[in-house]
């Protein structure tokens, strides 16, 4: 696989090189909205979403787990002043979901438009943990990909998130090259429902009154909670 640090950090010809190397289906995973990719007919799209909420407070702590201070964060700060900031700021050019919550719907909204395309699939994250074999399922399918229940069964074993916690030396990307504190904590706790925790009612009140003005009720809803709801 091919991830967005590789396109954010080495030069195009090692990304080239990394993906000319793959031996299975050509795979690449990036944070770039649809727009900011060459769209091909022939080409699958698969997006997966997450309560805006518990993205930011897993960013956090994804970026208090980097090696590099220049991009390391305080969790024991107050946590009302970055969360507003991040809350009001206006979506930015480079798409860096850290800085604002106008970002991550700009992603969203740029492939909810075109969902209903044949090449296109959106999941959410809070259907994943509520059922892994049933997403994997429809994952498998929209790629058209023979499985049979048994290997329905071991990859959801697989991509279980303590599986992956336990084994991040084998799924935390770029393992071992020092670029986390821990290759364990990339996988943090994996839960929906932290903000209750570290937010006030007023961050929260703000936030829906924010995504009130950026997207449409049932929008909002599916983003919190998927079709599980």
């Amino acid at each position: 696989m091919s991830t967005w640090y590789e396109f954010r950090v080495h030069p195009l010809e090692d990304v080239n090189a990394l993906l000319a190397a793959q031996e299975h289906r050509r795979l690449i995973k990036s944070h770039t909205p649809l727009d900011g990719i060459p769209y091909n007919p022939q080409s699958t799209y698969v997006t997966v979403y997450r309560d805006p909420r518990d993205v930011y407070l897993s960013m956090r702590h994804h970026m208090d787990n980097f090696q590099r201070a220049s991009i390391s964060v305080d969790l024991d700060e107050d946590i009302s002043g970055p969360f507003r900031e991040w809350l009001r700021t206006p979506a930015s050019r480079d798409g860096n979901m850290f800085l604002s919550l106008e970002n991550i719907i700009n992603h969203f909204q740029s492939y909810k438009r075109f969902k209903h395309l044949a090449n296109i699939q959106m999941f959410h994250y809070s259907d994943m943990k509520s059922d892994l074999p049933a997403a994997i399922s429809d994952l498998v399918r929209f790629l058209a990909i023979h499985v049979t229940p048994d290997d329905i069964a071991q990859m959801s074993r697989i991509a279980d998130f303590q599986n992956m916690r336990d084994n991040a030396a084998q799924f935390t990307p770029h393992a071992d090259d020092g670029l986390y504190k821990s290759d364990e904590n990339f996988f943090n706790k994996g839960v929906g429902g932290q903000r209750r925790e570290v937010l006030n009612a007023e961050d929260l009140a703000l936030y829906d009154l924010r995504m009130s003005v950026l997207l449409p009720k049932e929008d909002i809803a599916w983003l919190h909670h998927g079709a599980d709801q």
